[in-house]
């Protein structure tokens, strides 16, 4: 009995101790997982054909939800992304199209 009583007060300090390494570690993940990350996430996934829906349940599986970043949000993202790359192609395409020996447009090559 008095083995049990000794356990039953060490809960509380238990407790407190697991929170804290809890706490830490979202802390870790706030600084690993930052905004730059999440919206390379956003755009990476729509790339390979993920929904923004789709990627924004995904996000969840990792964090806490007010950490998630709405589809709407992520769809912003994306579509600065693309303007960006429409920029860098219409430099690039005139550029390449000669040396380009097979065209694949369809999205079974994409190597994901």
């Amino acid at each position: 009995m008095a083995e049990r009583d000794q356990e039953r007060e060490a809960l509380p300090a238990e407790v407190a101790r697991l929170k804290a390494e809890r706490d830490a570690l979202w802390q870790r993940v706030h600084q690993v997982i930052g905004a730059e990350e999440l919206e390379r996430f956003a755009v990476t996934s729509q790339a390979m054909g993920v929904s923004l829906r789709q990627a924004e349940e995904l996000l969840t599986t990792l964090l806490p939800t007010e950490r998630v970043p709405d589809h709407a949000t992520m769809g912003r993202w994306t579509k600065a992304a693309g303007r960006r790359a429409g920029e860098v192609l219409a430099v690039l395409d005139p550029l390449c199209g000669s040396a380009v020996h097979t065209l694949c447009v369809d999205e079974i090559f994409f190597g994901g």
